[in-house]
């Protein structure tokens, strides 16, 4: 069964369908902090996660006194396939009260201030990553190794927290159909389809890292 009519079937038990709208917002982290990430995935990944989630469920609490439904899904490139680590979020229109009683629904144009979310998400990411770096969970090489000092740590992140972050609310989606449709698109399909690349050659450059990165190539 394709995943979308399979994902039909969950309908009466999932928060998405509860209301007529879900919201779509991106979560998206600082170009400055790439290097770091990029030898630091697993950790600095489900940071982004954590950050996100819990602003947007604290937001719910607080201004909806209700529990939001979120499904993300982690990008970790641009259109052009570099670096662009960002999570897109679809939260439901509102949420269970706290106290369990009805649903509490949101306005169908507006969730939250994305301001707001932002800081508190940079806030949050911020904090983590602080947090990281005291219990010697961060990984320094190449480059990096002088970032691993608590001064030049510091200082990251008092230069990351001087940026405003991007939290971007895109339009709502229209109804369950267009939820499951993007789901099942960003799942169960590769980024690059084989007919969209042809193989140029090219001289391979160095890179303190040691990650190869693709290129996009001209369609033919």
């Amino acid at each position: 069964m394709h995943y979308t009519e399979l994902n039909k079937t969950l309908r009466p038990a999932c928060p998405l369908f509860r209301g007529k709208t879900n919201f779509h917002l991106v979560f998206t982290l600082p170009h400055g902090l790439n290097g770091l990430i990029r030898q630091n995935r697993a950790a600095l990944f489900k940071l982004l996660f954590d950050a996100a989630t819990q602003t947007l469920l604290e937001f719910g609490a607080e201004r909806l006194e209700a529990q939001l439904g979120i499904t993300a899904v982690l990008h970790t490139w641009s259109q052009t396939l570099g670096d662009h680590y960002h999570l897109h979020c679809i939260v439901t229109g509102g949420g269970v009260a706290n106290d369990q009683s009805r649903w509490v629904a949101t306005s169908p144009r507006y969730l939250f201030p994305v301001r707001a979310l932002s800081r508190r998400f940079r806030g949050k990411y911020l904090a983590g990553l602080g947090s990281l770096h005291a219990t010697g969970k961060l990984e320094f090489h190449g480059q990096l190794q002088g970032l691993a000092g608590p001064e030049p740590f510091a200082a990251l992140r008092r230069s990351a927290a001087q940026r405003e972050w991007v939290v971007y609310a895109k339009r709502p989606f229209a109804g369950p159909e267009q939820v499951l449709a993007y789901l099942s698109r960003y799942t169960h399909r590769v980024a690059i389809s084989p007919e969209g690349c042809w193989p140029r050659r090219q001289r391979p450059s160095p890179s303190p890292t040691g990650i190869t990165r693709m290129v996009p190539a001209r369609r033919r």
